[in-house]
């Protein structure tokens, strides 16, 4: 490959970024399909991967559009984590779901990065969630960061802005 590089990081789109005419499967495995490896090889890896966000293999031949939002969003992380990127980026990854798909999602981000070998970087305006699931947070005002720190130590922080935030959730 030309960019070794790329492959250290994995980036879960805000809108997913899924391939309408490729299969669940195929999206997965999206950067090896051209690499001369089986397609039955292609489909396992893919369903061990679809297997670690909670999806099983009787999704690997749908398409995008016969899925839902928690889905799409599940395969998504399983394509930007399919070779085991050294940093995963993740924007807004679960604009849109409702409460209870966003727990199944911020929970696979976190088990994720406790099972394997991935920094996770995600950006989102879910502040009650990151403190939830996330171990550092890093706030931002006007570019500049405003706080930085352990999640657990957020609340008891004399942060003026921080506050204003945490009193919103």
């Amino acid at each position: 490959r030309q960019f070794p590089y790329l492959n250290k990081f994995g980036v879960v789109f805000q809108k997913d970024a899924l391939f309408d005419s490729l299969t669940v499967w195929q999206n997965v495995m999206f950067k090896k399909l051209n690499l001369g490896i089986s397609k039955k090889a292609l489909i396992e890896e893919s369903d061990k991967l679809l297997k670690k966000v909670g999806l099983d293999s009787s999704v690997s031949h749908l398409y995008p559009a016969e899925l839902s939002g928690g889905m799409k969003k599940r395969v998504a992380i399983s394509r930007a984590v399919s070779d085991k990127p050294n940093y995963l980026i993740l924007d807004e990854p679960t604009a849109g779901l409702d409460p209870i798909k966003t727990n199944k999602i911020f929970k696979i981000i976190k088990d994720l990065s406790n099972n394997s070998d991935v920094s996770i970087f995600a950006i989102t305006s879910d502040v009650k969630s990151a403190l939830k699931y996330f171990d550092q947070l890093l706030f931002l005002k006007f570019n500049k960061i405003e706080w930085l720190g352990k999640a657990k130590e957020a609340k008891k922080s004399p942060n003026k802005f921080l506050k204003e935030i945490l009193k919103r959730t």
